[in-house]
């Protein structure tokens, strides 16, 4: 975040004064050159994220089908809401807290995005509290979502792991602090029960 921060600064700085000038903006004000500007980002968001075609989906459901209901449907984490409680925690592995948000179930620990972090003088720190909150506070339900980031995520099940172990291309850092310590504990207390969406659901057996 500081390195971003200070990329933003120096950005502004650079581009700001050309922005806000009179003459950018009257410019941009033209219609023929504001087209000009706005639709190559639209195309370079369009190509890389297809973002546009899920807004699309999405303005076509709240203007034309709205007796199918508006609120989003995520198979996942009806699943957890129906066999969980309120009180009950629930750790989305991987860097998917959309399950929990959708569950409206609370997560044992605030580290969202663990394992998927980069090598730095807070990993030691970070990992060790992540696994601190797991032991003393166990969730009830892990929802592994490695397999929407399989280059990132290593999975909770011991044989795929292993085999995402062997390519190298991988992308993860691998020695993350106290991963294996959690998946030691995963597999003594837990049990898998169900596959939705390609996500394994795991269950305390304790």
């Amino acid at each position: 975040m500081p390195v971003v921060a200070i990329f933003n600064a120096v950005a502004y700085s650079v581009f700001g004064k050309f922005i806000f000038s009179n003459q950018f903006l009257k410019t941009f004000n033209d219609r023929k050159y504001s087209l000009l500007i706005i639709f190559p980002i639209l195309m370079l968001v369009y190509i890389n994220s297809g973002i546009l075609k899920e807004y699309k989906s999405t303005a076509a459901r709240l203007l034309y089908e709205r007796r199918l209901g508006i609120d989003r449907q995520d198979l996942v984490a009806d699943f957890v809401r129906e066999n969980t409680v309120k009180s009950d925690t629930v750790l989305s592995w991987g860097a998917i807290p959309s399950v929990n948000f959708l569950a409206k179930r609370n997560s044992p620990t605030p580290y969202l995005f663990y394992p998927a972090y980069e090598k730095s003088p807070y990993t030691e720190e970070m990992g060790m509290l992540f696994f601190q909150k797991i032991r003393s506070n166990p969730p009830i339900v892990i929802v592994d979502t490695f397999r929407a980031s399989p280059d990132y995520i290593l999975s909770l099940d011991p044989t795929i792991r292993q085999s995402q172990l062997k390519h190298k291309k991988i992308l993860i850092y691998q020695n993350t602090p106290y991963q294996c310590d959690f998946f030691i504990f995963v597999e003594e207390n837990y049990q898998r029960i169900e596959t939705i969406n390609s996500f394994d659901i795991y269950v305390y057996s304790k």
